[in-house]
């Protein structure tokens, strides 16, 4: 991961590179100290304390990190190759007419939290997002651009784990290499804003291509209603366990139902939820 990180500040700024090295210089030298003042004499201990000692230091000192998630800003030459090449009309001609049907996205005003990372480019860098994508999530294109959109996920590995393991696998599937034109996925993510404060995101991702340059189209939808009861999914026992899993299969045909009544995806998506509330158990009502 230390590696990864180097090699990035290295590709975007060369000063940074050395300040990052001058800066790393002296915290390894400090861990010297430290060891030999605390006399730890077994070499593998040594070892794997100082190197949990530096990867804390990285994320904490270092802008390739959102908390565990290395997230490395490897991608300005394709948001550049992006902005020079593609506009947002033309994202809307290349995806399925289905989606944009879905969100009333007509216009060159984007009113939808939405973005585009490259498929092709280095950790599939996001090279677009929206206005609404930055007040959603808080984090603003000059920071998010050139990144993988794993930022997004909680910051604290092992909560991340628990709650959407099985939804980012799926995603990195889909993702992590150029499929064929219109192909679609749903995911159901518990997500963190920049501030820390989680949402449930519905994810909808289309592959596309522009002048056969492969793309990802991803909207967000967020589902705000009775944030008490949904809060109890948080818990992760075994009951919840269920449930979520329950919260995403219902949710899986959310876009064709939006697209049938002609509501949006944020009142689709929000009356499947008060459904599926409905029929969560009595074990799960948050005290009042």
């Amino acid at each position: 991961a230390t590696h990864d990180a180097t090699v990035a500040i290295m590709e975007f700024d060369e000063m940074s590179m050395y300040m990052f090295m001058e800066s790393l210089g002296a915290r390894v030298e400090a861990l010297r100290r430290q060891l030999r003042e605390s006399g730890v004499e077994c070499v593998a201990e040594a070892a794997e304390s100082t190197c949990k000692k530096i990867m804390q230091w990285m994320k904490t000192s270092s802008d390739e990190y959102e908390g565990d998630h290395l997230v490395p800003r490897v991608g300005m030459k394709q948001v550049l190759l992006f902005e020079s090449d593609v506009t947002w009309r033309r994202c809307l001609q290349a995806v399925d007419s289905r989606l944009c049907k879905t969100y009333n996205a007509s216009s060159e005003d984007c009113k939808v939290a939405c973005a585009v990372a490259d498929v092709s480019g280095q950790d599939c860098p996001l090279v677009f997002i929206s206005e609404e994508f930055e007040t959603l999530t808080g984090y603003v294109r000059d920071w998010a651009l050139g990144r993988n959109c794993r930022f997004l996920q909680p910051n604290d590995r092992p909560v991340n784990k628990a709650l959407n393991e099985v939804e980012v696998q799926r995603m990195r599937e889909f993702c992590k290499e150029e499929q064929e034109v219109g192909t679609v996925t749903v995911n159901i993510l518990v997500n963190e804003s920049h501030s820390l404060f989680p949402f449930w995101n519905v994810l909808l991702m289309e592959h596309f291509n522009i002048d056969g340059r492969p793309y990802i189209f991803g909207v967000q939808t967020n589902l705000d209603k009775e944030k008490k009861r949904l809060c109890e999914l948080f818990a992760m026992n075994e009951t919840c366990v269920r449930e979520l899993a329950r919260l995403r299969n219902d949710l899986q045909d959310v876009v064709d139902e939006a697209a049938k009544d002609g509501t949006g995806l944020y009142e689709a998506a929000n009356k499947k939820l008060m459904k599926f509330l409905n029929g969560m158990p009595a074990s799960l009502l948050p005290l009042e």
